[in-house]
């Protein structure tokens, strides 16, 4: 019977069951010779095993052994018990960490800009699993094989389903892999690289909608429908290369790892051009960036009224120019036919003068008795609608810092911030006052305290805007921080690595 404390091959001593049935148990265990933590995979031999579960253990053992990458799980030793109770027993190396669905259980809510991350990481492991020679499938990548490890890099675990590829042909094959995260073709025993991806693509909607793919909806064409069950606003590049991730026919997806890994770095790196007729003033330099966002009011009311009289004149003015000498001299003709009418008639000047005086005088008054009224009722709605349209923000990055103002009708609320405390610059939604949820641009920053304590604080800002306005916005602003060498992460091309990670805070990956 095992049970804590229980040493197996005089070198692992049991500490801890992760996973426990009559057949299969999975402990954390200690190595006696190198005083380290593993991890103690167990299959007992028995009348109600099943052979496929020895196959495969048998297999995981073979590869684990030729494995050779950082961010894999590592192989420790396999052996048999003779007792009793005869077991199986295969020992990895313990990754020490959170696994994502660990995450997920407790609700964490993950940005694109982390989905990306993760996607990178993975996506390099495969790309070493899928080049050997021969390929190496994984066939069980989901948030619970996906580790967050303690060195802030996302780690590869269980290889119970692995499979060299390619199978041989009219081999046996075991049905293996999770519902909602394995491929159709992996069903059938003829999986290949592309299935490794489709399950990522699976595991990565996962984290972006907090929903398990099958949970979610599917087409007609058995495509996953999650851009509407999103947490998060996702950039139309990064959705287009995810949909093509998860498509159902093989010859629809991405190859292989690198080829998704290059795709992945073109999306993110694609250039988001301004947005037509936008109202956002920025103007930028090598030493800093002003950003200028119009209320809501102005973008709603104002601007769009200005546009409609100058464009009215314009079209005017054009249609004027545009007009025949002769039609040009016929209107010249009939303005100074009304003139010299106006003259012979036989009253004074003087008094058709005050009588137009005093009849446009009449017409302000006109308006201003209708429009107060009109203008106090438009301002009680607008000041109850739960959103504040009079609310202009400005801001300020330069070498010393980041300086957001938010100016609405009462006193403005500045806030000063460190380059070096910008932790990250994302698109989120935030709730009105009227219980509508708006897109918004969250700037998150970690503000050190006492020891080694930091509080975290979000400020969001463009409530006003569109969302390819704060698409926009955010691009411009990691651009800045990123020539300017903030912390901030970002993925860039590198002629050594596709992708070059630059590592996350641990805070912010629990945030």
């Amino acid at each position: 019977m095992l049970s804590p404390g229980t040493v197996l091959n005089t070198r692992f001593r049991l500490k801890e069951a992760l996973n426990s049935n009559s057949v299969r148990q999975t402990w954390l265990a200690e190595d006696l010779k190198f005083k380290d933590q593993v991890v103690v995979k167990l299959l007992a031999l028995s009348g109600s095993m099943d052979w496929d579960d020895l196959k495969l253990l048998e297999r995981e053992a073979q590869i684990l052994q030729q494995l050779d990458h950082p961010r894999l799980v590592r192989y420790r030793d396999y052996f048999a018990v003779n007792s009793l109770n005869p077991w199986f027993c295969l020992v990895t190396e313990y990754v020490p960490g959170v696994s994502l669905k660990e995450r997920l259980d407790k609700r964490q809510k993950f940005t694109p800009t982390q989905i990306q991350w993760i996607a990178a990481e993975v996506l390099e492991i495969l790309n070493y699993l899928h080049q050997l020679n021969p390929p190496v499938l994984h066939r069980d990548i989901k948030p619970s094989n996906l580790v967050w490890g303690t060195d802030n890099h996302i780690h590869l675990i269980d290889f119970g389903c692995v499979q060299i590829q390619p199978r041989t042909p009219g081999a046996t094959f075991t049905v293996v892999g999770t519902y909602g995260y394995t491929p159709i073709e992996q069903f059938g025993g003829e999986a290949v690289p592309a299935s490794d991806l489709y399950a990522l693509g699976a595991s990565l909607i996962h984290l972006l909608t907090g929903l398990s793919p099958s949970e979610l909806p599917i087409d007609n064409n058995l495509q996953i429908q999650f851009r509407e069950r999103a947490v998060s606003p996702i950039e139309p590049q990064f959705y287009h290369w995810l949909e093509k991730l998860i498509h159902p026919s093989v010859s629809g997806r991405y190859s292989n790892a690198n080829q998704a890994l290059i795709a992945l770095n073109a999306s993110i790196s694609a250039p988001i051009e301004s947005p037509e007729n936008t109202g956002i003033r920025l103007a930028k330099s090598e030493k800093n960036l002003s950003i200028e966002i119009p209320s809501r009011f102005a973008i709603e009311y104002l601007r769009p009224s200005k546009q409609t009289l100058q464009k009215s004149l314009w079209n005017w003015g054009e249609r004027l120019f545009s007009l025949r000498l002769f039609v040009k001299l016929q209107i010249v003709g009939v303005v100074a036919l009304a003139g010299w009418m106006l003259w012979l008639l036989p009253l004074p000047l003087d008094k058709i003068g005050l009588n137009l005086i005093s009849s446009l005088l009449v017409l302000p008054l006109v308006l201003l008795i209708l429009g107060v009224p009109a203008g106090l009722i438009l301002l009680i709605l607008l000041l109850n609608s739960g959103v504040d349209y009079f609310e202009r923000v400005s801001l300020e990055l330069n070498e010393q810092g980041l300086e957001i103002c938010w100016k609405s009708l009462g006193l403005p609320k500045r806030k000063v911030v460190n380059l070096s405390e910008i932790q990250n610059i994302n698109l989120t939604q935030t709730k009105a006052g009227n219980g509508r949820l708006y897109p918004t641009l969250e700037i998150a920053i970690y503000k050190p305290m006492m020891f080694f304590l930091s509080q975290r604080k979000t400020y969001h800002l463009g409530q006003q805007l569109k969302t390819e306005e704060l698409e926009w916005l955010k691009r411009e602003m990691n651009d800045w921080l990123t020539s300017h060498s903030s912390p901030l992460p970002q993925l860039k091309p590198s002629s050594t690595n596709f992708l070059k990670i630059l590592k996350f805070n641990q805070k912010t990956a629990d945030s």
